[in-house]
């Protein structure tokens, strides 16, 4: 009877370890969160799931972060500026919400705006390895011409074409100030090398055609 009792037990205990070494392999499905919906291009939806969560954890900044991305997808730069600025409340010195806060402002031509956004993301963020150095320099030229400062227009192309020598953007904006300033030969050969880059831009050809002799 008591040798029974044993081969019960051994029958149930290795039945009961089977189950419990059995694998699942229904795969795990994962729920989408906001940086999800973005790479996906999904930005309406990721803008829901952000505000959601921003209302239960508002002190994160990368929800502002993302949110301010998704709007810029969208062209809603008041909104990108709007979630920009709060983000600002929370972390001063973070270089992503300063960024986004200056293109926000740039692209609602809020020139002087974004010249102070642009010069604190470089404040905060600046390194010899940033490679939006350039762009942001470019952005900073591009707001001083607008603003009719082409002298701190020019610095700021010739800082951005340092960082980065064959972007055509910088380079025939560059020109064409150097142009403004009188200073024809510089612009002369500015058009040219951007004709280089570029061949056969209507705009280098019209701006070598107008500083070739002067």
């Amino acid at each position: 009877m008591r040798n029974f009792f044993i081969f019960i037990f051994l029958c149930v205990f290795v039945i009961v370890n089977a189950q419990d070494n059995t694998t699942d392999t229904t795969p795990v499905k994962k729920t989408m969160n906001g940086w999800d919906f973005f790479s996906a291009g999904r930005y309406q939806d990721s803008l829901k799931v952000l505000d959601d969560e921003k209302k239960n954890f508002p002190d994160r900044i990368n929800i502002y972060v993302i949110m301010a991305w998704d709007y810029r997808e969208l062209k809603n730069f008041t909104a990108m500026e709007s979630v920009s600025l709060e983000g600002l409340k929370i972390q001063p010195t973070d270089a992503r919400i300063l960024k986004n806060l200056a293109e926000a402002y740039h692209f609602q031509k809020k020139y002087s705006d974004a010249v102070v956004a642009f010069e604190k993301y470089i404040k905060y963020k600046f390194s010899w390895n940033d490679p939006y150095l350039p762009f942001a320099y470019y952005y900073i030229g591009v707001c001083y011409y607008y603003l009719r400062n082409y002298r701190k227009a020019d610095i700021a192309l010739a800082t951005s074409n340092h960082y980065s020598p064959k972007n055509y953007n910088t380079i025939i904006l560059f020109a064409e100030v150097k142009e403004i300033l009188g200073e024809f030969k510089a612009a002369f050969n500015l058009f040219t090398q951007a004709n280089q880059i570029q061949p056969n831009t209507q705009r280098a050809l019209d701006g070598i055609g107008r500083t070739k002799d002067k």
